[in-house]
């Protein structure tokens, strides 16, 4: 966030606080007094400054300030811009002149300033699918940002920034993998659990592992859409963030929210007949706990993309059902049972907070059906849409 402000929220008036305040050019903030795609080196030049601060941290590219060694002196706005038209043409140069393609993309915000002009600030979010390169024209070039300006990187600083992208997957994982450990064997967590399978939900954020990177646990605890998730009668802070559960123990769900911004959700699940459990119920609360977290991690200011991380402890032998199955005559052709403990299913990126969930889900839905014999989940309409039996 820029002076603690989601991007929506920015108006005229914080343009003028920047100057008034004197806030200088850096690693994540460049200002622009003009906003110039005409020509083939315009047009490189944008791409550099985009792939530059993807590459690196990411930022804000402001146009429509004049500035003075960095230091914005007035905010004139853009002659002749378009929103609709400009912003149109700056995401089509973006998504086919850099690649591969920045995860997640631009978020644009034109402000409309008093004299009539606009003012354009573009959000580059730090790319966790990078290192990217300016191809417009034929043109191979990777770029980073310094403290006030761009570079191309050599090949050490490229190399270095593969390992930096590699190392985030590890790092996820081995949260993951150290997570469901301590979860299974019921040690070190923030509540007592009951002693029946459990269906565990980690959404991690791109800045988890951001140096210096925190989420605000104060303002969580009381984010509107986490309470929806899970409203239980304990709701206290912890060294690791804050967690919510119900007051008397064992508990059959628990809510921990980390500082880093990773949202790990623990419910219990119940047999719908002797060692059957529901597909149907598995799927909603992983759909409603997603729902619930990207909201929330949005208005806490996180940055995109996030991964949703779905395990199933407790379950090996157990048999996976659903009216579909049943209706179908699939549970006689491929059995539904589980065959390991615990159950991690592949992480699922979701590199948009407003993503379709039905069809982000998908692919996960698939590959927990599969898990269990099946070739693909059954809970889909013709429409793509998630709707199972009722």
């Amino acid at each position: 966030m820029l002076l603690g402000k989601r991007l929506d929220q920015w108006t005229e008036q914080d343009l003028h606080v920047l100057v008034q305040n004197q806030v200088s050019e850096s690693r994540q903030l460049d200002y622009k007094q003009e906003l110039k795609l005409k020509t083939d080196k315009d047009k490189r030049d944008f791409l550099a400054d985009v792939c530059a601060m993807a590459n690196t941290a990411g930022g804000y590219l402001i146009f429509g300030v004049e500035e003075d060694d960095g230091i914005p002196t007035a905010i004139p706005g853009l002659e002749n811009f378009n929103p609709d038209e400009d912003i149109r043409l700056i995401e089509s140069l973006v998504q086919s002149s850099i690649n591969p393609r920045l995860v997640p993309g631009l978020e644009p915000k034109d402000i409309k300033l008093s004299n009539g002009r606009y003012a354009l600030i573009l959000y580059v979010p730090r790319s966790w699918a990078g290192p990217h390169a300016v191809t417009f024209g034929g043109t191979f070039r990777v770029y980073g940002r310094g403290d006030k300006q761009n570079f191309p990187m050599d090949m050490q600083q490229l190399r270095q920034a593969i390992l930096q992208s590699a190392l985030f997957e590890q790092q996820l994982r081995d949260f993951r993998r150290e997570r469901l450990a301590l979860i299974q064997t019921r040690r070190e967590l923030p509540a007592p659990l009951v002693d029946d399978p459990l269906l565990v939900v980690h959404c991690a954020p791109a800045g988890a592992w951001s140096p210096g990177s925190f989420l605000d646990v104060v303002a969580a605890e009381r984010d509107g859409n986490l309470l929806q998730l899970l409203n239980a009668s304990v709701s206290r802070f912890n060294l690791d963030g804050f967690v919510r559960h119900p007051r008397h123990g064992p508990v059959p769900y628990y809510l921990q929210v980390f500082r880093s911004g990773i949202i790990e959700h623990v419910r219990s699940l119940l047999p719908e007949n002797a060692g059957e459990f529901s597909f149907v119920a598995i799927e909603k609360s992983v759909i409603r706990t997603s729902r619930h977290a990207l909201l929330a991690l949005k208005t806490l200011g996180a940055a995109a993309p996030v991964w949703i991380m779905v395990s199933l402890i407790g379950l090996e032998g157990a048999k996976l059902v659903s009216p579909s199955t049943r209706h179908s005559g699939y549970e006689e052709d491929y059995g539904g049972f589980v065959d390991r403990d615990p159950l991690v299913l592949p992480e699922i990126m979701v590199d948009d907070f407003d993503a379709d969930l039905d069809q982000t889900l998908r692919p996960l839905f698939d590959m927990l059906w599969q898990s269990a014999g099946y070739p693909q989940c059954l809970h889909y309409d013709k429409d793509g849409r998630w709707n199972p039996p009722r």
